[in-house]
């Protein structure tokens, strides 16, 4: 607290640090200048007195002439409140006085005090009221002639989200309104109590296009990948999905209850979770070997998964030419198959060989099949038994249809399995090839396009993702007869671009999944994002 005297008696006060009052002859305090600073507000302005802010007030004085002069140590500066002096002839005389503008005086709540004449000079003015900040309450206190307007800083909207961030709520009547659909409409013409597909979040729940049918969103990935410095890879941030990022996503697959799981390129395995959060499950980021606790694991290009529904990620980790196993519930990573040398030998699981794997399938017997780029046979790992051997593929490659090792394969890449045990596989250069549960294979489709990830719905409908190079790629659909149906996607450019299918952009989509509902959820690995097609 500061205080000083002028020569007529008058008492100034500094009581808070922000306004400075004068006492009256009745001990009453009289507001001469400062106002409160309000978020987002500079705590310094010049001006009218009552208007004026100061950040810091520390020591106050008057001159001969009743000036004040202000320490404002929060603004470092030396301020001054000029006061205009009259003398006066009649001692004990009085008059009405208003130091206001003109323009406010005798509005709303503003209105004249009174000077007397002490000493030979008029005091200063006493009981007037002046313009003060309005306030949400029935009265207009700034005295411009409108009631309750404008106030600085309502009260916030409940909705703060997307289109609602920043939204207000208005005063009438003297009480503050809670916010109706008009309100937010009035706030930004884009609201909406559901969903538009605009790449903006309409309803303010957080989300983005969610649930617009033959809309394209993002739900995972900022779209941004940092160069590597030595075997660490710097395109990695867990947290909320949009704020996460992914080096090179090569698989994904979903689990009952629609949780995410993702092999990234970044020697880590990582989940997106129902709740939107991306979170590591296993790896360091680090490149290598290393089995254990899964925070300490180590992995070589992650490639492909499969989920046993009983809490174990089966992990192709094709840089180690080995098969891994990830407990979620223990949280310990194992090999379960694969000695760690290239090839394709058969035989005790740990013994066993493989290259580069491209593809794996679980069916509900405990049989992981395996497909690897490049190779012409599909093999089987027996994962009660541990045995590894040859399911389907001669020793050749081909193109013909047969039942088991009567079959040919050219390249072998991605593969899914339906829920009655049959195999749908890539085959470069041919097309896609179907394995049913007693090895027979069949061409499914025919077409020499680069089909890249593989998943089928519960009626038998396949999606594709198809890179053609060039930066056209596109996401398609063949019926269960193997019969085109769309292109339900197509980019003719390598760019991003969420919203209607027809304006959607995409670069170098992967792997994909099905939702609950069969929608489609993919890796759009070259924009470094996870992304969903609303269907159904």
């Amino acid at each position: 607290v500061s205080i000083t005297f002028d020569f007529a008696g008058h008492s100034y006060i500094a009581s808070d640090s922000k306004r400075i009052s004068q006492m009256d002859w009745q001990r009453k305090a009289n507001l001469l200048a400062g106002t409160s600073c309000q978020s987002g507000q500079s705590c310094y302005k010049d001006g009218l007195g009552p208007f004026a802010r100061f950040r810091s007030i520390t020591d106050i004085a008057v001159d001969a002439k009743g000036h004040l002069y202000i320490a404002d140590g929060g603004n470092h500066r030396i301020r001054k409140l000029t006061r205009k002096d009259e003398r006066c002839l009649k001692e004990g005389a009085t008059r009405s006085c208003y130091s206001g503008s003109p323009s406010t005086s005798g509005k709303g709540s503003c209105k004249s005090g009174t000077q007397s004449c002490k000493n030979g000079y008029w005091t200063l003015c006493q009981g007037e009221v002046l313009p003060v900040q309005e306030t949400c309450d029935g009265k207009d206190e700034d005295c411009d002639g409108v009631i309750d307007s404008p106030i600085a800083s309502p009260p916030r909207c409940k909705k703060q989200l997307g289109v609602c961030q920043n939204s207000r709520q208005t005063c009438t009547n003297g009480k503050w309104q809670l916010c109706s659909l008009s309100s937010y409409r009035k706030h930004n013409s884009k609201y909406s109590t559901s969903e538009i597909c605009d790449v903006l979040d309409n309803n303010c729940d957080g989300q983005i296009d969610e649930g617009v049918l033959n809309c394209v969103r993002t739900l995972a990935g900022d779209g941004r990948c940092y160069s590597r410095q030595q075997r660490l890879y710097y395109c990695y941030k867990d947290g909320p999905g949009l704020q996460a990022q992914f080096y090179y996503i090569s698989a994904m697959i979903r689990d009952k209850q629609g949780n995410l799981y993702i092999a990234d390129r970044s020697a880590r395995i990582r989940m997106l979770d129902t709740k939107g959060n991306v979170s590591t499950l296993a790896g360091t980021g680090v490149r290598g070997y290393k089995d254990g606790p899964a925070a300490q694991a180590q992995f070589n290009y992650p490639s492909a998964l499969a989920f046993d529904g009983l809490g174990n990620l089966y992990i192709a980790d094709s840089g180690n030419y080995r098969i891994r196993k990830l407990s979620l519930l223990t949280k310990q990573v194992t090999t379960i198959a694969g000695s760690g040398v290239s090839g394709h030998k058969d035989g005790a699981a740990l013994q066993a060989q493989f290259s580069s794997i491209a593809g794996m399938a679980l069916d509900t017997s405990g049989n992981l099949f395996v497909s690897e780029d490049g190779y012409y046979r599909i093999r089987k790992v027996d994962l009660n038994n541990k045995q590894v051997s040859v399911w389907v593929g001669a020793s050749r490659a081909g193109t013909s249809d047969g039942r088991r090792t009567s079959a040919f394969f050219t390249r072998l890449s991605s593969m899914t399995m339906n829920t009655n045990g049959t195999l749908f596989v890539v085959d470069a250069g041919i097309g896609i090839r179907t394995v049913d549960p007693l090895g027979n294979v069949k061409t499914l489709v025919k077409d020499s396009l680069q089909f890249s990830g593989i998943v089928t719905d519960s009626i038998g409908n396949v999606y594709v993702t198809v890179n053609e190079g060039s930066g056209r790629s596109h996401i398609r659909e063949y019926d269960r007869t193997g019969k085109f149906v769309r292109n339900i996607v197509e980019s003719n450019q390598y760019a991003f671009v969420d919203g209607p299918l027809s304006q959607v952009k995409m670069y170098s989509p992967t792997a994909l999944v099905l939702d609950a509902k069969g929608n489609i959820i993919f890796a759009d690995s070259g924009n470094y994002r996870i992304r969903k097609i609303t269907l159904r």
